[in-house]
């Protein structure tokens, strides 16, 4: 392929095919042909992250940067790394500013102060972006969030239901109400939370593990395969997803 257009095409078909060596060659090539092709640095960011090479994913994030939304995944890259200081370097600029990430860019910063420790830091800085917009989805999931690690989990569920009357398609609302059920030990609703995040998501690996769990405590082995082994082939690497598929196996008797 003379482009990278095609170069990048022709990647994520190897990709898929499981030939990761020659996609990352092909991906190469592509960036060759056009160091500032952002959807090459996009593909060799997410390359790199799901092959557990995250080092050599930042100059592709750096890259995107200045992209919509560029800063605040540079910042989630940061902090996936533990590099929690750059990411708060990273979103300082972006919540002091007017623009339509700020808020999204204080979400953050309150949750690495809450995962830092300071709790009530954290709380403040959420109840304040909903107090000035009390439909902020995302902000109303970290509080359900929030008040679930420290088990109050009556007014998570308030929170939860609250993100998902505002929004019902969005998978993450779900996943935390049916987390929210968990925790209540109200496993037909958290099981119907899950579904719901499949449904929205088929490729919500999290929900599915979930869903996994809970058929193989109820004794639905198979069923709890079939949820283990899709998320394999989507994640060959994931380690919950080998041994969930492993325990299914035993439970059938394999």
């Amino acid at each position: 392929p003379s482009s990278a257009e095609a170069r990048l095409a022709l990647a994520n078909y190897q990709w898929a095919a499981g030939n990761p060596t020659a996609a990352e060659s092909t991906l190469k090539a592509a960036l060759a042909l056009d160091d500032k092709n952002t959807s090459v640095h996009r593909a060799m960011a997410l390359f790199y992250i799901v092959n557990r090479r995250a080092a050599e994913a930042e100059p592709h994030f750096k890259a995107l940067a200045a992209e919509p939304g560029g800063t605040l995944a540079l910042a989630d890259y940061y902090t996936g790394i533990g590099r929690t200081q750059e990411a708060t370097e990273t979103l300082r600029g972006v919540a002091e500013s007017k623009g339509s990430d700020a808020a999204a860019a204080r979400l953050r910063l309150a949750s690495i102060r809450y995962a830092a420790g300071s709790k009530e830091d954290a709380h403040a800085q959420v109840d304040q972006l909903l107090k000035e917009s009390p439909r902020n989805v995302e902000a109303r999931i970290a509080k359900a969030r929030m008040l679930l690690v420290e088990g109050k989990a009556e007014e998570a569920q308030v929170h939860a239901q609250e993100a998902v009357n505002a929004d019902r398609g969005l998978p993450s609302a779900h996943y935390t109400l049916g987390l929210i059920a968990l925790e209540r030990r109200d496993v037909a609703a958290a099981e119907g939370a899950f579904r719901e995040v499949v449904k929205l998501n088929p490729r919500a690996g999290a929900a599915q593990l979930q869903l996994a769990r809970l058929q193989l405590a109820r004794g639905d082995a198979a069923g709890a395969l079939s949820a283990a082994e899709e998320v394999a082939r989507q994640r060959p690497n994931d380690t919950d997803a080998a041994v969930l598929v492993s325990r299914s196996l035993r439970a059938q008797g394999e």
